[in-house]
């Protein structure tokens, strides 16, 4: 069993890779929106995970992948309000590269 889990590991390295390459391609639209739906935020680091600092907090916070910031409701509605589910709907059916390039579009190109 655990040679088992050691191939299935190895096999998974390069989607661990390929997640921190997503996050660092896209850090200044990622820390844009983490700045924006979080108060405070002093510093933002994109790896293979998302991690920010917000004063008065002692502990970092953390956003796991590209996708949990994308697809989580609360950040979402404070993003794109009432209408959230249509914008999380349009931005499921795209592939990840394609997904990241219609949330930098939708992101930056919402009206004030």
């Amino acid at each position: 069993m655990l040679r088992l889990f050691g191939e299935y590991r190895a096999e998974q390295a390069g989607s661990l890779d390929y997640e921190g390459k997503r996050n660092t391609d896209n850090a200044d639209l990622f820390e844009a929106i983490i700045r924006e739906v979080y108060e405070g935020v002093t510093f933002v680091a994109a790896g293979h995970h998302v991690m920010f600092t917000r004063e008065g907090h002692p502990v970092p916070g953390e956003v796991a992948s590209a996708d949990t910031l994308i697809f989580d409701h609360a950040i979402a509605r404070k993003l794109w309000g009432d209408d959230f589910k249509d914008v999380l709907a349009k931005l499921a059916c795209e592939p990840a590269p394609a997904r990241d390039a219609l949330l930098r579009s939708l992101y930056y190109g919402r009206q004030p």
